[in-house]
């Protein structure tokens, strides 16, 4: 009967444990993004209760030894140039064509009684750059990731879904932690479309994307906020990242 009892118990403690972790959300989050597009960064841990984002500040960082920017007070947007964010109905950051100047740590904070309360919401930015240069009839197609946190990414490039590697010694490719390039003769693919064939894949931990070639129109340029400068992280080698 006692034994019965502690079995009794045991399950008891066993799934009020699964029910805490399932109603635990997550408030760490990473995004990846193609730059010049849109992105959206969730505020996990926002309030009830809360009026138009009144309690909501959104903090910015390029790097852990930069300093901390208020981008969004009391719900509105605090920063010089506005143009690029906004605050959503449900208090996430939106920023608008973003750049490797907009890479970083955003932190999500609630204010209660006039105080900073509860855990913060963090949302790690990276940013995926895909660019070509031609030079003595050899293309190379590049893709970099610019990141908060060094050697977080990996990077390769595919073909028509089969790894470089594993295809005809006229496709060279060469890599480091975060960045990958892939030369062939230029006469291979005279028709731009077929460039498409390309796809730049990152890998995070457990996650996987997909970023296909396309050139950008030649006379587009990205808007970025002149007051957040692009800051070489440095506390990482490229030897730490294998």
């Amino acid at each position: 009967e006692e034994e019965s009892r502690w079995r009794k118990t045991l399950l008891f403690f066993i799934l009020m444990l699964q029910f805490a972790g399932a109603g635990r959300r997550d408030l760490t989050l990473y995004s990846t993004v193609r730059a010049g597009d849109d992105v959206t960064l969730s505020c996990e841990n926002v309030a009830d209760g809360h009026r138009n984002c009144n309690t909501t500040n959104w903090l910015y960082s390029r790097s852990r030894r930069s300093a901390v920017v208020t981008l969004v007070e009391h719900g509105k947007i605090k920063h010089g140039r506005s143009d690029r964010l906004s605050v959503s109905a449900n208090c996430s950051l939106v920023l608008k064509k973003v750049s490797a100047e907009d890479v970083g740590k955003y932190t999500c904070k609630q204010l209660r009684s006039g105080r900073h309360s509860g855990p913060d919401g963090l949302v790690y930015l990276s940013t995926v750059n895909l660019t070509e240069h031609e030079e003595q009839h050899r293309l190379t197609l590049r893709c970099s990731v610019s990141e908060y946190e060094r050697c977080r990414h990996r990077v390769k490039w595919l073909r028509m879904g089969i790894s470089l590697d594993k295809q005809n010694q006229d496709i060279k490719e060469s890599s480091t932690s975060s960045s990958a390039a892939v030369t062939f003769k230029s006469s291979h693919y005279v028709n731009p479309s077929s460039l498409n064939s390309f796809k730049c894949e990152v890998k995070a931990n457990d996650k996987v994307q997909l970023f296909t070639f396309s050139s950008r129109p030649s006379g587009e340029k990205l808007k970025t906020s002149p007051n957040i400068k692009p800051e070489t992280n440095t506390g990482v080698t490229e030897k730490g990242c294998e």
